[in-house]
């Protein structure tokens, strides 16, 4: 289901642009991907809340290049069936909150890309993938929105257990209480505001 209402639209594109100038200096200065370290975007408009990652998929996966071998494919496939349940990422703070909708976009993850070739292919495969795949800097993306009765007042990120090479996550956040950022850790995944 995809949300309707303007304002929490509005929201959303306010805390796109939030976050693009808050991360634009950094951009200019020649900022790279980086592995183990991800973001998240909060933005809260009434009862509606929208939870955006952007996460390496080398931290979250395992791997950036296209599965080459049939034990890609299939850790591919089993980080995205826990990916798909929201508390493997996230838990929050009151049981009055319900998914809406959610988006996992993984890198690679076509089930038909090359879940056709059999095992007998896989050293022919690797050969093909080899020389253009190793420079590839991919992202995981994660988008969630909910619908909670009570106003939320911590998230926690539980992404880390899925990820534990994933070092820390930068937050940004916009709220009916106000905005502002901090970073979580393995050691630190509450986010209070």
């Amino acid at each position: 289901m995809k949300s309707t209402n303007p304002k929490f639209q509005l929201t959303c594109g306010v805390l796109a642009i939030l976050g693009i100038t808050l991360l634009q200096p950094a951009t200019a200065a020649g900022a790279k991907h980086v592995h183990g370290q991800g973001s998240l975007l909060v933005a809260q408009d009434a009862d509606r809340w929208q939870l955006e990652f952007s996460l390496p998929a080398s931290d979250v996966i395992g791997f950036e290049h296209a599965p080459h071998s049939k034990a890609d494919r299939s850790r591919l496939h089993a980080v995205e069936r826990q990916l798909v349940l929201p508390s493997s990422v996230f838990v929050v703070d009151n049981d009055n909150c319900e998914v809406t909708d959610q988006t996992v976009s993984l890198p690679h993850s076509s089930k038909k890309q090359h879940d056709e070739h059999e095992d007998d292919h896989d050293d022919e495969h690797d050969d093909h993938h080899g020389d253009h795949d190793e420079s590839t800097h991919s992202e995981v993306t994660l988008r969630y929105e909910l619908l909670c009765s009570e106003p939320l007042q911590t998230i926690k990120v539980t992404i880390f257990d899925i990820a534990p090479s994933l070092t820390d996550i930068d937050v940004q956040w916009v709220t009916n209480k106000g905005q502002g950022k901090r970073e979580i850790t393995p050691m630190q995944q509450e986010i209070v505001w």
